[in-house]
């Protein structure tokens, strides 16, 4: 499996996130962590609600962080709830998932098992984490439609 296509994020990107601890394995109730997000998003000074990350952040073997999360400034004031993150400037994998968002983690496992080693890019395990880009497009109501998996890579 290669990426759709590799693009670079030049800047730091700033994110309001509501950030959840999850063993691994076991349940992660993603659901609930998205709708108390959209529950504060209306306090967030510049979230954009067409434009949102699912950020999953592998603090060890057993134990991951999931970042519900939207771009802000980083001067703005955030909900206690949330914190300020961000994402380093970096070149990234892009997949594109055309299921419905519960099927997510298939692609994720496809990404990952099956990434193609002749490939020009890898993916770059110094980094522990891929992020979830859910875009204009993409349907809350329905689950489908404009979901991209950004995996970090280096070039071989």
């Amino acid at each position: 499996m290669i990426p759709n296509n590799i693009q670079a994020i030049e800047e730091p990107l700033h994110l309001g996130c509501l950030v959840k601890k999850y063993a691994i394995p076991g349940k992660m109730d993603l659901t609930s962590q998205w709708i108390e997000f959209l529950r504060y998003f209306p306090k967030l000074k510049s979230g954009n609600l067409s434009m949102t990350y699912g950020v999953c952040w592998h603090i060890s073997d057993d134990e991951m962080e999931y970042w519900a999360a939207t771009k802000v400034n980083p001067a703005d004031q955030l909900p206690s709830e949330f914190e300020h993150r961000s994402l380093k400037a970096h070149e990234y994998g892009v997949f594109l998932h055309e299921g419905h968002v519960s099927e997510l983690s298939n692609t994720v496992d496809a990404i990952f098992k099956g990434w193609d080693e002749a490939y020009e890019y890898q993916p770059d395990f110094n980094n522990r984490f891929f992020f979830e880009k859910y875009g204009p497009s993409f349907e809350p109501q329905t689950g489908l439609g404009g979901v991209e998996v950004w995996v970090p890579v280096i070039k071989q």
